[in-house]
């Protein structure tokens, strides 16, 4: 089933993204968002990235630098929210089985950039439960990322591929030995 995903659609300014299936939309409006995290609004929502992984939209939202936002996961043929965790300085999410993976770009005045990769169950909607950091290389942590520069992730052999502008780094992560049949999801990402 092919998706077309439109950030800020311009025929309402209330929502986030539309999604296009078989002639369908839907919308992902702020306001199922905001009650996670007030802070993201029209006005304030400074960066949002999404990922299609299976069917489902993984993604960041970010307001104020970024010292605000959520990572989300939600699925537009049955307009639920699957997912909500803490997003601040969240840059790219993935879904990989039954884990929502984030890598984070902390950066603000007088800080240099700092990578870091975290790592969730799907489902989670407690926004102060903590989230596990996985170990990148220091090349990784301390990448001097070019400010506007794509980074994307994708899954492949049990690795992730963190893209920054035409650089690669290649993350082993942990067997997660969980089933794939708990969410019904696999590993693999549609882009």
């Amino acid at each position: 089933m092919a998706q077309k995903v439109e950030l800020f659609p311009k025929e309402n300014p209330k929502a986030l993204m539309a999604v296009t299936t078989d002639e369908k939309t839907v919308v992902l409006l702020y306001r199922r968002l905001s009650q996670y995290n007030r802070d993201l609004t029209p006005i304030a929502t400074e960066r949002l990235n999404v990922t299609v992984c299976n069917g489902l939209i993984v993604g960041t939202v970010t307001a104020y630098k970024e010292q605000t936002g959520l990572v989300f996961a939600w699925d537009p043929v049955k307009n639920r929210i699957l997912h909500v965790s803490d997003g601040k300085f969240a840059i790219q999410a993935l879904l990989v089985k039954d884990k929502v993976y984030f890598l984070q770009c902390i950066s603000y005045y007088g800080k240099y950039p700092e990578f870091r990769l975290g790592r969730m169950d799907l489902g989670n909607k407690d926004m102060q439960k903590d989230y596990e950091f996985l170990s990148l290389p220091d090349e990784v942590i301390n990448h001097m990322w070019p400010e506007g520069a794509d980074v994307s992730m994708k899954y492949q052999g049990g690795r992730i591929i963190i893209r920054m502008g035409n650089e690669e780094f290649s993350i082993n992560i942990p067997d997660e030995r969980t089933s794939d049949e708990k969410h019904g999801i696999s590993g693999e990402t549609d882009g």
